[in-house]
């Protein structure tokens, strides 16, 4: 999870996209909801920056949801990245829009959020 953010933070997209891939593939394995809230939010840094907002506004908010529910805050190292991206969510989306990818967000599944996210992270990694 740190690699990525690491690889993220120095602007190097396609192994952020990897990382966080890869870290949500192990998680899996053990059942981690928390963990994959990581790569989640992860995914969603990368969208707000290819300007995929409603993407990013959905998975960011999924991420945020299952924080709250874990009673496992967004650590420290983590919230300059989450300002940027709720800053670009802010410029680039309508009120209207982006209280429609909220609402979408508590209707998601986890597991729904995760293969949308899964997906996308693939995507990154292969183009970045």
């Amino acid at each position: 999870m740190y690699v990525a953010l690491a690889h993220f933070s120095q602007g190097d997209d396609g192994p952020a996209a990897a990382a966080w891939l890869e870290a949500m593939q192990r998680i899996a394995n053990v059942t981690n909801v928390r963990g994959l809230a990581g790569s989640i939010e992860g995914c969603g840094y990368l969208c707000a920056k290819f300007g995929r907002y409603e993407e990013a506004a959905r998975l960011l908010a999924v991420a945020r949801n299952i924080r709250e529910r874990t009673l496992v805050p967004l650590f420290n190292s983590w919230l300059v990245h989450n300002r940027e991206a709720q800053a670009a969510l802010r410029a680039n989306l309508r009120p209207a829009q982006y209280d429609r990818c909220l609402s979408a967000a508590r209707q998601m599944r986890d597991e729904d959020a995760a293969s949308q996210a899964r997906a996308l992270l693939q995507e990154f990694a292969a183009t970045a």
